[in-house]
């Protein structure tokens, strides 16, 4: 490997190291927050959710449900317990926290497009689709593994648990794809 290559790894942890840093330094952004609550979040059945264009991946995710249910439980408490600290710290009753779905929770491959406030999410065409797929299907042949490791609250109120995959076939995906498909590289995660 050269000097100048780039370790998606590390990229990965420093985007993560970025979030978590950005909202220490700049705090909540309220606007967004608020934009959030009034334009991208449902009530249903007594909890606040996220609509769905907030969270949907576009292109080709992992999960959807996650395959484990016990780590998807853990998840659903760990954002559970997250509503009750921001409701104490603010002194105040009620949810403050917009959830995704537990049958929604993801780890994104590649993406088409990324969310926007305005709306303009465009799904991955279906032939597109199917070429990744072919792909992942040609090299995924073990489980992947990710390490969840702790929690990130971004400055407009997402709430991120990082996850590190524990081999790099996450990784040597999204690079057989950008190569595959050149369109991929504007909107490849670089987190997990």
């Amino acid at each position: 490997m050269h000097s100048n290559d780039v370790i998606p790894d590390s990229v990965c942890r420093r985007r993560y190291m970025i979030l978590s840093q950005e909202c220490w330094r700049k705090g909540l952004e309220v606007d967004k927050i608020e934009n959030s609550r009034r334009n991208l979040s449902t009530f249903v059945n007594g909890v606040w959710y996220l609509k769905s264009e907030a969270y949907k991946p576009t292109g080709i995710a992992l999960g959807c449900p996650l395959p484990d249910d016990q780590i998807t439980e853990l998840l659903w408490r760990v954002s559970r317990l997250f509503d009750r600290c921001l409701s104490f710290l603010t002194c105040s009753t009620g949810e403050k926290f917009a959830f995704v779905p537990q049958e929604c929770y993801h780890i994104t491959i590649v993406n088409w497009s990324h969310f926007k406030i305005d709306g303009c999410v465009i799904d991955m065409p279906v032939d597109k689709k199917e070429d990744v797929q072919g792909i992942i299907a040609r090299l995924n042949k073990v489980p992947i593994v990710l390490h969840l490791n702790g929690l990130i609250l971004t400055n407009d109120g997402s709430l991120i648990v990082p996850g590190f995959p524990c081999e790099d076939q996450i990784y040597k995906m999204r690079a057989q794809l950008v190569k595959t498909c050149n369109e991929f590289h504007k909107n490849m995660p670089e987190t997990n």
